[in-house]
Parts: C-alpha cells; structure tokens; sequence
C-alpha cells in the first residue's frame, strides 16, 4: 500500500510537470521575433521601429486580475524613466480598442496601448496565460521574460531595466 502511494504521487509529479503552464516560444538572448501592431493613438510601429530603446512588451487583458494588479506599479516605473530610452507596449490580447480605451479612461495610464485582436504578436511569445513581460534591449534583443504577477520578480525587472537604461548613450 505504501509503495502504490508513493508511485501514485510521483506519476501525479510526472505528469503536473509535462504539462505547458505557459511556456515562452522565445529565449533569452534571442533576437525578438519581426512584429507589428497599431496603438490606439493609430500609430503603426514595428519592433524595428522600437529599437535604440529599452522595451517592455506587457501582454494583459483587462479581464485578468493579475495584469490589472501589476499595472499600477508598470505605470509609476514608467513615469520614473526617459521616454527617449524606455518605452513600455502593453499589447492587450485578444480586446478591442473601446475595452482598452475605458481601461485607460478609467485607471490614467499613459504608456502605448496597442488591441491584439487576433492575438497575432501575442502568439509568437506565447500560447497561453497572461500576463506576461519581454524586456527588451536597445538592440532588440530579448534579456528578461515573465509570466504571471510576482511583486519581487517585478522589482528585478525594474532593476534590469534601469541596467540597461544606463548603457545607453546620454
């Protein structure tokens, strides 16, 4: 009996840690793949156009608790940084332009907003679960990626970012 116990909690093990809890396609230190999208100030920019900045991509959605969480504390870090260097894209999945607009209106967020509908930039990070965070360097490439709202890893983020703030030319 005390053996099938056992072997029942490592095959429970074994298939909880098979499952995709939201894995990234991406990898640190890859180049970020070629994306596009509009804001909802209608400028259309592409990752390229984003380059020579420090960049957050925050996917969220304005039903997920945990994205509107975080918010606040992307939106005051924001605030704090040159929007020469820093720039943060939150890429609202899967939402139209009118739920992000209210989201907006009603909260005071001043970063770029952009609709993902069709989930188009969204699924070449991503399948599932939101929020998420890309950070990317000046260069494009991707040096930190996040999933789900944890306070301290959102201080560690902010510090990273501030790191690469400063290598940039003044």
């Amino acid at each position: 009996m005390k053996h099938s116990i056992v072997a029942l909690f490592l095959l429970l093990a074994i298939s909880i840690t098979a499952q995709d809890f939201g894995n990234f396609k991406t990898k640190i230190g890859n180049q970020v793949p070629n994306f596009e999208f509009t804001s909802i100030d209608g400028v259309k920019m592409t990752n390229k156009d984003l380059e020579g900045k420090v960049v957050l991509l925050n996917f969220w959605a304005t039903w997920c608790g945990p994205c509107i969480k975080e918010m606040p504390s992307l939106n005051k870090f924001a605030k704090t940084q040159d929007p020469e260097k820093f720039v943060v894209v939150a890429l609202a999945r899967g939402q139209d332009e009118s739920a992000i607009q209210g989201f907006i209106d009603n909260n005071g967020y001043d970063f770029v907003f952009a609709a993902d509908m069709d989930k188009a930039v969204y699924t070449k990070f991503a399948e599932k679960s939101i929020p998420r965070n890309v950070v990317l360097n000046a260069q494009g490439k991707i040096i930190y990626q996040l999933m789900g709202y944890y306070p301290e890893k959102m201080i560690e983020m902010e510090k990273l970012i501030e790191r690469e703030i400063s290598k940039l030319p003044k």
